[in-house]
């Protein structure tokens, strides 16, 4: 579901000249929440931008019935301590530190927190790429693919390199509330619609997460 929501609403990103970070499908099945990232391809982003990207991806959604049921879409900025969903975000954020959890164990582990290097192509053919972590004893090799999560962690030095947060958030490096500040953040109500009788038959509805994968370098 998310390919085909990433699919409906990229056009309409690159047409506002911003960029879709990350797609995530939360909740419950009966009302998921549908998260959407994004900002321009500088690491700005502002409220006019968010509400226009919200009120967009809202009518086409609800036109093409991607999601049968009452939903609630959620449209933001990554914020400072944004996560990496993409190779250029690994390439732009390199020398920080960050969180990586993987699918699969690497040495033992499935989480690290290190700072991380630029993404080097292991393979030009199949475009395999593999990312480099550091915590402070040794450095790890970790493929691009095997990455379930990533996200940068809010740091002196982040903020400093934002240039104390006004160079892409407009708030000062000493603000107590610079974290969440960073966010901006529009939620709307989905249509409500009937649940097909099949689901309605459903004893137990289940939790889903869904996230999908944004290409680019």
């Amino acid at each position: 579901m998310c390919l085909k929501i990433y699919e409906l609403i990229q056009p309409l990103t690159e047409f506002n000249g911003a960029e879709i970070v990350r797609i995530r499908i939360m909740g419950h099945a009966h009302r998921p929440t549908l998260q959407i990232m994004a900002e321009r391809p500088d690491c700005t982003m502002d409220l006019k931008l968010c509400e226009t990207l919200s009120r967009e991806y809202s009518l086409v959604l609800d036109v093409d019935d991607v999601i049968p049921s009452e939903y609630v879409l959620e449209v933001s900025s990554p914020g400072i301590d944004r996560p990496l969903t993409r190779l250029k975000d690994f390439k732009n954020w390199a020398g920080f530190e960050a969180v990586i959890e993987l699918n699969e164990k690497l040495n033992g582990r499935r989480r690290f927190k290190g700072i991380i290097g630029a993404p080097h192509c292991i393979d030009k053919e199949k475009n395999i790429y593999h990312i480099i972590i550091n915590d402070g004893e040794a450095d790890y090799e970790i493929p691009f693919e095997n990455i379930k999560d990533a996200k940068l962690t809010l740091s002196d030095a982040l903020l400093e390199a934002t240039k104390n947060g006004e160079a892409l958030h407009g708030i000062s490096c000493d603000d107590l509330d610079a974290e969440e500040k960073s966010e901006l953040y529009l939620e709307v109500e989905g249509p409500i619609e009937k649940a097909p009788k099949q689901r309605q038959k459903l004893k137990k509805i289940e939790d889903i997460e869904e996230t999908v994968e944004i290409e680019g370098i």
